[in-house]
């Protein structure tokens, strides 16, 4: 393989299963593994531009990012298992928006370890152990 063909070729964005609180147990009560994945470049682009509102001000027009709707479509897109876009969750939610379903499902504190999460599988990883290397 030629080095460019490496580069082009790359392994997968990974994914990792994780126990999120204490709060989602079965039923022997044992901790259930939510899994998650990490995005792509194309999927984050998707998620900025659906999550990005216009504004107008004096006639001029520019976008500003709906962060709380970034992270749930973050969450959604990422999130494997359970998958909370499907009909059945919806179903069980009672709402035809998966969008709804997070806000309802999740503490504050577990939608962000979710997100911190999911930022790490997609190669955000931490910026200031970073910044300190």
């Amino acid at each position: 393989m030629s080095r460019l063909s490496a580069f082009l070729h790359p392994k997968p964005i990974g994914e990792k299963e994780i126990s999120l609180s204490d709060r989602f147990v079965d039923e022997a009560g044992e901790p259930l593994k939510f899994k998650l994945r990490g995005i792509s470049q194309k999927e984050h682009a998707a998620i900025i531009e659906a999550a990005n509102k216009p504004k107008t001000v004096d006639g001029v027009t520019t976008y500003e990012l709906d962060q709380r709707e970034y992270n749930t479509r973050l969450v959604l897109a990422a999130l494997v298992e359970p998958c909370l876009t499907s009909s059945e969750a919806c179903k069980e939610y009672g709402v035809a928006d998966p969008m709804l379903i997070p806000g309802s499902l999740f503490s504050a504190g577990e939608f962000t370890k979710l997100t911190r999460e999911i930022s790490k599988l997609s190669g955000f990883g931490n910026a200031e152990a970073e910044a300190k290397n």
